[in-house]
């Protein structure tokens, strides 16, 4: 927030101006504020699930997944925004599907025990799964977010100043909740993500 304030004032060539422009366009419109809250708490549940697939999944395996939300932004943009994707755009996108679906195959377990490789495949599914949630919660967000931006009036930065003023408190009291809770195993997710 403080870096978008910065860029605020450097655009508006004065601190009086910048104040007097986030005054107007973040308590003067509460509307408009208001519509900022849904890509905010999309683009934090998207930050969690994305602590919980990397959690779950090999890095290669989960980049590679995650690169499904180019899939997923590009249907969203056609259908929220009206643009149009021409064929050879629509193939690629169908190779990165297809390479996607083909990097899904499970490792080949070891005999050793049997609950071991139950609990990888559980693994495996929570960890796609949650790469799924952050892809549709990236794209939703994003396509969302630019349709705003195209019918509004306000500067950028003014806009990512009303992403963190609800992004803050959510990203704050989903930590403060985790915290609480404990490990995965334990109905949360260490505040660090990985392992706590």
């Amino acid at each position: 927030m403080p870096l978008s304030i910065a860029l605020l004032i450097y655009e508006k060539r004065s601190f009086s101006e910048a104040m007097l422009s986030l005054k107007k366009e973040i308590l003067g419109a509460p509307i408009d504020t208001f519509k900022i809250a849904v890509p905010a708490l999309l683009y934090t549940v998207q930050n969690n699930a994305l602590f919980i697939a990397m959690e779950h999944l090999e890095a290669a395996v989960f980049q590679v997944t995650y690169q499904l939300k180019t899939l997923t932004t590009a249907v969203l943009t056609v259908a929220l925004l009206g643009r149009s994707v021409s064929p050879h755009q629509w193939g690629a996108l169908l190779l990165l599907m297809a390479g996607t679906v083909l990097v899904q195959e499970p490792p080949t377990l070891k005999p050793s025990s049997a609950g071991s490789a139950e609990d990888d495949g559980w693994s495996f599914i929570v960890g796609v799964g949650a790469t799924v949630v952050a892809c549709v919660c990236s794209s939703v967000a994003s396509v969302y977010l630019e349709k705003i931006l195209i019918e509004s009036k306000p500067s950028i930065w003014v806009r990512n100043v009303q992403l963190c003023i609800f992004t803050i408190p959510i990203a704050f009291s989903g930590a403060h909740h985790r915290s609480h809770a404990g490990p995965l195993g334990q109905g949360g997710v260490g505040v660090q993500g990985r392992g706590t």
